[in-house]
């Protein structure tokens, strides 16, 4: 109960880009260098000329992903911007159906409605394109209990992310756990989860609130 409490205060308590700069000029090389193991790789599949978006706070990522000729750096509005970063509201972004290849988000989906905000990210993604997201770990103690921007927003599961990505119209192919707590040499609880998906051409359908058709009267 007090974990579920704990989510719902700090959905509202998203970091500013200056914490999020603060935050990452004292962890950066350990922080960026974790990551970078997923998203260098994926970065690298991606076509020549793939239209890419970064999204929630990429800054510290730009000299991974800046090797793709089109890419665009979308900062929540309620956050504040960087230089050569766009502001936008995560349910009404100011892009063009299909016009991304792939997406990156991190520092993202925990501070928002993930649900609208996936939806939203379908309707801008070509489709088979692909999105990696990074996302705070709902069973790692420092996803409660910290002081970084990890430890702040809702957390997820690696199911319940799954779910997330598979309503609003993707297909996952793997979770990968990463920045995780260092015991007596061991490496233990993951901090945040880095999921690899791809937008599927058509949603599923709600089984829910669908009028059901007029019935037409007939002639006599």
């Amino acid at each position: 109960m007090f974990l579920l409490f704990a989510n719902m205060v700090y959905s509202e308590m998203r970091p500013s880009a200056q914490d999020l700069g603060h935050f990452y000029s004292s962890n950066k090389q350990s922080v960026v260098a974790e990551i970078q193991k997923v998203l260098e790789p994926w970065a690298a599949c991606l076509p020549p000329k793939a239209v890419l978006a970064g999204m929630g706070y990429p800054v510290p990522y730009q000299s991974i992903l800046g090797h793709k000729r089109s890419s665009v750096w979308i900062l929540p509005a309620s956050q504040g911007g960087v230089p050569g970063g766009c502001l936008a509201h995560e349910t009404l972004l100011p892009l063009a159906d299909q016009s991304l290849d792939a997406a990156f988000l991190i520092h993202y989906l925990e501070f928002c409605s993930a649900k609208e905000a996936l939806q939203e990210l379908w309707r801008v993604l070509v489709p088979e394109g692909a999105l990696l997201a990074v996302v705070p770990n709902q069973y790692s103690p420092a996803s409660h209990l910290g002081r970084t921007p990890f430890a702040q927003g809702i957390t997820f599961s690696a199911s319940k992310m799954r779910f997330l990505l598979e309503e609003a119209g993707f297909t996952v192919h793997h979770c990968t756990p990463l920045l995780f707590l260092s015991w007596r040499s061991l490496r233990i609880f993951p901090g945040v989860l880095a999921l690899h998906a791809c937008k599927r051409l058509y949603r599923p359908v709600p089984s829910e609130g669908i009028p059901l058709p007029t019935p037409v009267p007939s002639c006599i």
